[in-house]
C-alpha cells in the first residue's frame, strides 16, 4: 500500500504491479491533462496483463462540472439528512473547491492516448455518480 500524493509516488515506483487501485483521487485533480499523466505513469509501472481500477465520481456526458455540482449538491442535501447545517457546508464548499470529474468518455479517451487498449464500466450507483472503471492494455 502507498499513500501520498497520487502523481509524485507513482513518479518514485521502481516496480510492477498487477493491480493498481485509485479510489476516489482522480476527481480531486483539477485537469484532464493531470489524469493523463496519472494514468501514463500507472501504465508505466503495470505488469503485462494487469489493470488499473477506478472508484470515483464522473459527469454526465454532456453535463458541465457546474451542472455536476448543482445535481451533487441536490443530491448530498436530500440523501445526507444525518449531517448538521456545519457538516453540510463544509461538504458542499470541499465538493464546489476540490471536485473537478470527467466523463466516462473523457477517461476512455486519455486512457488510449496513455497506453491503454481496454475501459469497461464494471459498475455504476443507481444515481450514475460513482463508477468503477477498469483500464488494462
Amino acid at each position: 500500500v502507498y499513500l501520498g500524493d497520487l502523481l509524485d509516488t507513482l513518479r518514485t515506483l521502481t516496480g510492477r504491479f498487477d493491480v493498481i487501485v485509485a479510489s476516489f483521487s482522480f476527481h480531486h485533480l483539477q485537469t484532464t491533462e493531470a489524469k493523463k499523466q496519472v494514468l501514463e505513469e500507472c501504465h508505466r509501472v503495470l505488469a503485462p496483463a494487469g489493470l488499473v481500477a477506478i472508484i470515483d465520481v464522473f459527469r454526465g456526458e454532456d453535463e458541465t462540472r457546474e451542472e455536476y455540482l448543482r445535481r451533487w449538491v441536490a443530491f448530498a442535501k436530500k440523501s445526507y439528512k444525518a449531517l448538521d447545517h456545519e457538516e453540510m457546508t463544509s461538504l458542499v464548499d470541499h465538493a464546489q473547491s476540490n471536485d473537478f470529474p470527467e466523463t466516462l468518455s473523457t477517461y476512455q479517451f486519455i486512457g488510449r492516448a496513455a497506453g491503454y487498449g481496454k475501459f469497461e464500466v464494471q459498475m455504476q450507483d443507481r444515481d450514475k455518480f460513482n463508477h468503477l472503471v477498469t483500464l488494462r492494455e
